[in-house]
């Protein structure tokens, strides 16, 4: 074996190079097995490269870049992981800067998931408390409302009842007789279908 063998990290002299993962419209994704972890220098310190080979066999190099570099520490992301993540398009800070939004989980061999939100919430565990409470509320709101028994209007038909007719016990139909009927005209009493008011 020489030198340049010691250089390939898997133990051959054929070092695939992996594609750079550069999105550029909100919605693209990818979604791999992690094949090796790297890292590279930048002006901003130490970032991550995390090369996953898709189920198309493409090898592509993921930059740990802003929060995508903390999942990539949070999810202590290994070779062997699978791993997705999506590009979910520019964002705007509080503070008025803008940002690549990014969305990541991985499924360790162990089959345990961490996704972003378990960082997030790991990260800021009041606002996660907030949310949770939040959620809870809306959950119960929906469920009361469900639960509840619909109002119906003064002289509204229930959709699951048959509209009375002239052939159900009890029922007068009130107006003129219909065009046709075998009932005189002299019959009808517009006075017995006015309001008692």
């Amino acid at each position: 074996m020489g030198l340049l063998d010691e250089l390939d990290p898997q133990g051959g002299g054929d070092f695939e190079r992996s594609e750079s993962w550069v999105p550029t419209q909100a919605g693209e994704s990818i979604e791999g097995i992690v094949e090796r972890m790297s890292s590279v220098e930048t002006d901003y310190g130490t970032m991550a490269i995390a090369e996953v080979r898709d189920a198309a066999g493409v090898l592509h190099g993921v930059f740990g870049k802003g929060s995508l570099g903390r999942d990539f520490t949070y999810f202590q992301l290994a070779p062997g992981d699978s791993f997705a993540v999506r590009f979910d398009g520019k964002r705007t800070s509080s503070t008025g800067r803008e940002y690549n939004a990014f969305r990541s989980a991985a499924r360790k061999p162990d089959g345990r998931l961490i996704k972003t939100s378990d960082r997030l919430d790991a990260e800021n565990p009041e606002k996660a408390a907030e949310i949770a409470a939040a959620r809870a509320r809306r959950a119960a709101e929906q469920a009361a409302q469900a639960a509840a028994p619909r109002a119906v209007p003064v002289g509204a038909q229930h959709l699951d009842q048959p509209t009375p007719s002239s052939h159900t016990p009890g029922y007068r139909q009130s107006g003129p007789p219909p065009a046709g009927s075998s009932q005189a005209p002299s019959s009808y009493d517009p006075a017995q279908d006015a309001p008692p008011f």
